[in-house]
């Protein structure tokens, strides 16, 4: 079963800087494969075709205004055992399109279990333990989002786009 989720897709410049951020910091565990690199907006979970239908419909009347994230900081989840790259201020129209996303997804009946979005990219997963150190500043542009669908594999979690959705 295909999982869905929006995203944003980082740019291949961006990527190889956020690939090089890893260089800064000490987790021992799984680095994500670099073209799985992203910063989720809204997962979406299992759909119907009526379901991925109806979001893609809905999501084609999002604008969102160009803006930057600047990726500062680096953090983990220890339940999850996830090491990630984030922001020390959401900017305001990321947190925007988030909710414009749930909104849509509501339209196009799909259940949401949000409990505070907490913007980062995935840097590393099974981590034991994580050593923060400081990293450089990473401008990421973003003037558009995308929905995947998470294909599992022998060679292990690919994320296909599904649709692009440009201002």
């Amino acid at each position: 079963m295909n999982r869905y989720f929006f995203a944003l897709k980082p740019d291949n410049k961006t990527r190889q800087k956020i690939v090089a951020a890893r260089a800064h910091i000490v987790c021992p565990g799984r680095w994500v494969k670099n073209e799985n690199i992203h910063l989720t907006l809204l997962f979406l979970g299992v759909l119907t075709q009526k379901q991925l239908s109806g979001i893609v419909s809905q999501a084609h009347k999002i604008v969102v205004p160009e803006f930057s994230l600047n990726l500062t900081t680096t953090g983990g989840f220890k339940k999850a055992k996830v090491a990630w790259l984030g922001m020390d201020t959401i900017p305001e129209p990321l947190s925007l399109l988030n909710q414009q996303l749930i909104s849509a997804a509501l339209k196009a009946n799909i259940a949401i279990d949000q409990q505070g979005y907490k913007p980062h990219v995935t840097l590393a997963r099974k981590v034991v333990k994580m050593e923060q150190k400081e990293i450089p500043a990473i401008n990421w542009k973003i003037g558009d989002f995308v929905l995947f669908k998470s294909v599992s594999s022998a060679q292990g979690v690919q994320y296909q786009v599904v649709e692009y959705f440009k201002n």
